[in-house]
């Protein structure tokens, strides 16, 4: 049976309003960062972005590949691979987010709820399948021989794609959202460091215009000595004239 998009839209309304105070208070942090987040990250190139989320979820998600791979799957909705080596084989997985494409900071809010929602499971250091559950929904295996049991997870994607915001699953999951907007906070920060680490200093910029327009003089070459002219021969002395005769 279906149901009315309407009656989905009340009964959203009134699970936001049986939210806690503080709950509602950091899904509207959480969705005010990651909008600042995604304005200042498209202002740089999207390769450096990823780069650096990359460097925050390289040990979550087992290689900087893996991380890459992740982040750019959920911006771009694209199916993601992500590769485990255990006992010396190597295992891929591929799925495909059940989210459509997201911003950077949806991106990041999703792999650290992921990463939170695992971690209380105690799995800290989870493999590839581990990681699709948390993200798309699925069971994990928790321990090993007698003491293992297994978990149905939700799935942060999943969840978020039927509709429930960022508080919502954060509630319904009991994992602290505050902890999320302290790190996509950082995140930011790091990045706009790295921006302005990259940007010349107004001094660089100021030596730089002062280095065009101080042109070296040409040096003048060397001006020729003025050839001496040659002295001028002495005249001769004419011999004087004989006197001629007085005619009477």
């Amino acid at each position: 049976m279906k149901t009315c998009p309407a009656i989905l839209t009340v009964m959203f309304a009134l699970t936001a309003l049986a939210l806690p105070a503080t709950v509602l208070a950091d899904a509207d942090d959480v969705a005010k960062e990651a909008a600042t987040f995604d304005t200042e990250a498209s202002a740089q190139g999207g390769a450096q972005v990823t780069d650096s989320l990359a460097d925050r979820f390289t040990a979550f998600a087992g290689s900087e590949d893996n991380a890459k791979s992740l982040i750019t799957g959920l911006r771009t909705g694209s199916s993601v691979t992500l590769t485990t080596t255990a006992n010396g084989q190597v295992s891929t997985t591929t799925f495909t987010p059940s989210t459509s494409q997201q911003g950077y900071g949806g991106a990041f809010i999703s792999l650290a709820l992921a990463q939170a929602d695992l971690t209380a499971q105690g799995i800290t250091q989870p493999t590839a399948a581990q990681i699709q559950a948390a993200l798309n929904g699925g069971s994990v295996t928790i321990g090993t021989g007698a003491d293992a049991k297994t978990v149905q997870l939700n799935g942060i994607l999943a969840l978020r794609a039927s509709g429930e915001g960022w508080g919502e699953i954060a509630h319904q999951l009991n994992l602290n959202l505050g902890h999320v907007i302290s790190d996509l906070h950082a995140a930011r920060e790091g990045l706009t460091r790295a921006d302005t680490d990259h940007r010349p200093s107004k001094s660089d910029r100021d030596t730089a215009v002062e280095k065009v327009e101080r042109v070296q003089p040409v040096e003048r070459p060397e001006q020729v000595e003025r050839l001496e002219r040659p002295e001028r021969p002495a005249l001769v002395d004419r011999p004087e004239r004989p006197e001629l005769p007085i005619r009477h």
